[in-house]
């Protein structure tokens, strides 16, 4: 578990031996989450792109694409941690729960003139 709210946690030298095995196993991303797996509610601060620093973290230490998770539904924070080679991808879950016209409102934000909407009874929806 590569977690902050265990006292059994493994090393990122650990991590960086998994992700080898997956490497050679075939596999092209790691998607990097460090909740949902125990029994123990954590008790660390929520805020936008909390697990950021693990999928950093292990970005660094592997050839892997990386994708991060958690609290990341501003649109202007996702782009920077993509554009500063932070993660490789986002990946977006209760944010488009939350939001189904989500990438229309990223799209809006950084000002993505090109950006169309999958039929023009979605534009009624942009912000």
């Amino acid at each position: 578990m590569f977690t902050l709210y265990v006292a059994a946690e493994n090393t990122m030298a650990d991590w960086k031996q998994v992700a080898g095995w997956l490497q050679a196993a075939g596999l092209d991303c790691l998607d990097v989450s460090t909740g949902g797996l125990l029994d123990v509610k954590p008790n660390i601060p929520l805020y936008d792109g909390y697990q950021v620093q693990f999928a950093s973290a292990l970005k660094a230490v592997s050839d892997l694409y990386v994708a991060a998770v958690g609290l990341l539904d501003n649109p202007g924070l996702c782009e920077y941690l993509v554009q500063t080679k932070q993660v490789d991808l986002i990946l977006q879950a209760r944010a488009l729960l939350r939001n189904p016209n989500w990438v229309m409102k990223a799209a809006t934000a950084l000002h993505d003139h090109d950006y169309q909407a999958y039929n023009a009874s979605y534009e009624r929806a942009r912000l």
